[in-house]
């Protein structure tokens, strides 16, 4: 083989690893539920092959400043993703964005965020607040019992 002829094999080899390289890309997929606690600890569960995706019991995607938490789960890779993101009891939402489309929905009584997105990075970013509702059963409690006292 001259070397005119392996200077050739050597440029076509090359040309097809390069052209070839888009076809072996890494593309990921979410189809995930994901719970926040009202500790804000995170489990993410369903089918992915992203690595960090497959979450139990971890505070890696969220953060609290007051009253005030954000969920901020960010994932730079090309996706095509759908999500179900389900807040704590209580929870009123202040900010949300994602990379793809979402929708806001109740779902017994707690807040959920549902979304998709195809051939785009991965971006979830929710503030929150947990309302706690008062509870006046005591003081209920107390008010009869001091009724009854008083009328006797």
């Amino acid at each position: 083989m001259s070397l005119k002829n392996c200077l050739e094999f050597v440029y076509f080899a090359v040309v097809v690893v390069v052209l070839c390289s888009g076809v072996f890309a890494q593309d990921y997929y979410a189809d995930v539920e994901i719970n926040v606690d009202d500790s804000g600890f995170v489990d993410i569960s369903g089918t992915t092959n992203h690595p960090d995706l497959n979450v139990e019991d971890s505070q890696k995607y969220t953060s609290k400043e007051g009253e005030y938490w954000t969920f901020n789960l960010t994932k730079e890779e090309s996706f095509n993703f759908v999500y179900h993101l389900k807040l704590p009891g209580g929870a009123s939402i202040n900010y949300a964005k994602s990379s793809g489309d979402f929708r806001i929905e109740t779902e017994q009584d707690d807040l959920v965020i549902v979304g998709y997105g195809e051939d785009t990075h991965l971006s979830i970013t929710v503030q929150y607040q947990i309302v706690k509702e008062e509870d006046y059963t005591f003081l209920i409690i107390l008010a009869i019992l001091l009724g009854i006292a008083i009328s006797y």
